[in-house]
This record gives structure tokens, sequence and C-alpha cells, in this order.
């Protein structure tokens, strides 16, 4: 039997050679580029207005592998709302209000009312942001930079730098209050003297340890790894003078521990 060329069969099917190069180019196998039907957009036109319905429904219906007499029989759920009249004349888009009562539960009221958030986008040609807590319009050099993994692109932070500096160091701040409060029983101050400043109070290590936890938490904040995990006990609340103190005592209880046996090991050696 002698083997056909493309340009044989595609007249032999009926489609142009042209059509058919394009779509074994697109990797359907030769069978179904040839038996493929011509103007497929026409024939779901046509078959969405005989069912009376949204050409757009029955696309994606027959896209996501439903068959044409199922796409065609399953009536359209309408909704009760409609999205673009309740949305025209307020600052709110039809998706945005579409997706605060559809996804997420909201009732109509609470929807339309609610503030829409602004995406302070960067301007790249004029090489400026605007700092969505400020409100000022910037150099995107002062704004940090998120580093993402490989093949993902790095995006730049909705602060610019100082404000996000406030922003953590008010945060910290936050947790170093709740932590003093837990670990002194609510009195708020030192566990050996009366002082009662928070910004010289300090959390000591009751049994020592502190750069084995250091080297643990690797470099996240103690105040927060200590709220994540649970307020753990072996802590307290000292001022720094308290807690050098502390420290200077700890220190020389370890190298008279240390000075005793080296004394023990030498008169050993004598004896």
């Amino acid at each position: 039997m002698k083997k056909q060329t493309r340009r044989e069969l595609a007249k032999k099917y009926g489609i142009s050679y042209n059509t058919l190069n394009g779509r074994l180019g697109l990797g359907w196998s030769l069978r179904k580029a040839l038996t493929y039907p011509l103007n497929y957009k026409k024939g779901l036109k046509a078959k969405a207005e005989q069912a009376g319905i949204p050409y757009g429904t029955f696309r994606d219906r027959v896209q996501q592998g439903w068959s044409i007499e199922k796409a065609m029989s399953t009536p359209v759920h309408k909704s009760k709302y409609k999205y673009a009249e309740l949305a025209r004349g307020t600052a709110i888009q039809r998706a945005t209000l579409y997706s605060r009562i559809k996804n997420y539960g909201w009732t109509l009221e609470k929807a339309l009312k609610a503030e829409v958030k602004v995406r302070f986008r960067p301007d790249f040609e004029r090489g400026v942001k605007r700092c969505s807590k400020c409100k000022v319009e910037l150099d995107l050099k002062t704004f940090f930079i998120e580093r993402k993994l490989k093949n993902k692109k790095s995006s730049i932070y909705p602060e610019c730098r100082i404000c996000r500096t406030i922003n953590h160091k008010a945060r910290m701040r936050r947790y170093r209050l709740e932590i003093v409060a837990h670990y002194s029983n609510g009195a708020n101050k030192c566990a050996l003297c009366p002082e009662a400043r928070i910004e010289v109070l300090n959390l000591d290590h009751i049994n020592g340890g502190g750069n084995r936890e250091r080297k643990l938490i690797q470099g996240k904040s103690l105040w927060k790894f200590l709220q994540d995990a649970g307020y753990p006990p072996g802590y307290r609340i000292l001022c720094r003078n308290c807690d050098w103190l502390e420290w200077i005592k700890r220190k020389e209880a370890l190298h008279g521990r240390k000075r005793e046996e080296a004394e023990k090991k030498t008169r050993a050696a004598e004896g």
C-alpha cells in the first residue's frame, strides 16, 4: 500500500494542509488532527444558543471534560444577586463583591460597606513606590526586598524601611511586655530588686545555657521564640544590674570548681 503524504491526507479528509500541520505541531495524534471538526467554536456557540446557556459557561464545561449532552442539559445556577448592578456606583469592583459573598460568605451589607484595600504597586519606569503605611511616594531603594527561592520572583515589601522598622520594634515590645508579665507572675519587676522599668528588665536563664539556646533559635527573637514554645519554665525576670551580678556569681562558681578539680589532680599526682 502506497504511503500517503500529509498534503494527500489533508485533501482526502477535507481540511487544509496548514491546519493539519498546525494540529500536528501542537502534539495532536494524526487521527485526531484529521477527524477533528472545523469551525468548532461556531458549533459550540450554536449548541449553547440551542440550550439557552451562555457561551462562556458552555465552553468552560466542555473544556473541563463534560460531554456535550451533559453541558447542554445541566441548568445554569442563577445567583440571587446581580453583582454588576450592585457594584455600580460604588468603589467596589464586581469581582470583589462576588468573591466576598460567594467565597467568604459575607452578607451583602458587609460586602458593600467593607473598605477596599488599595494595592500600591511599584512604578519601575520612574523608580518609585507608594508606602502602604505612611502613604508617601518614595524611591524603590527605601523598600526592603523579600528574597524568594529559586525560580520564584522577588517581591517588594508594601511598607518603606522606616515604617517597617517602626512596626517591627512595636511588635517586639509587645512580645517583651507579654514575656515580662508571664515570668514575673504579673508583677512586671525584677525578681531580686524593686526595679520595674521595662527598658532595663532582662530575661535570665536560671540554670544558664543562654549561648546554646541562641544557637538553637538561629537568630530568631527570643521573646517570640518563648511565646511560640508556650512559655517553658527555667526563666525569670531580672534587671540588668542583677542579671550582671548573677552572671558574675555563676562565673566565679564555675572557676572555683575548676580550681578545686585542678588542685585535686595536682595532689593526686604528687601523692
